[in-house]
């Protein structure tokens, strides 16, 4: 069973076979919860949900680091100014 198997079969439960109105997921801002943002999304639109929602909290520009590598740290991505937050989107059945 591969990756996107298991996350389909997990939103089958958490959607009750996908005939829920409204599911509301939160996804970690870094790498792994990017990656299963995506996956998930592609889950969701195959079953005819649209993302009508989307915020993100928690996460932070690091200034100081910002600051002391003169700019550069910008070259690191997001990795290299924000600490790591969570994202939250409503997806709502079409």
């Amino acid at each position: 069973m591969g990756k996107e198997d298991s996350i389909r079969k997990e939103l089958d439960k958490v959607t009750r076979s996908f005939s829920l109105p409204l599911v509301m997921r939160t996804y970690e801002t870094n790498p792994k919860g990017d990656e299963q943002f995506a996956t998930e999304s592609i889950v969701f639109t195959e079953n005819r949900y649209d993302a009508t929602n989307l915020s993100e909290e928690g996460g932070h520009v690091h200034a100081g680091r910002l600051i002391l590598t003169g700019g550069l740290s910008i070259l690191a991505g997001k990795r290299g100014i924000r600490s790591g937050g969570k994202r939250t989107v409503t997806w709502k059945k079409l």
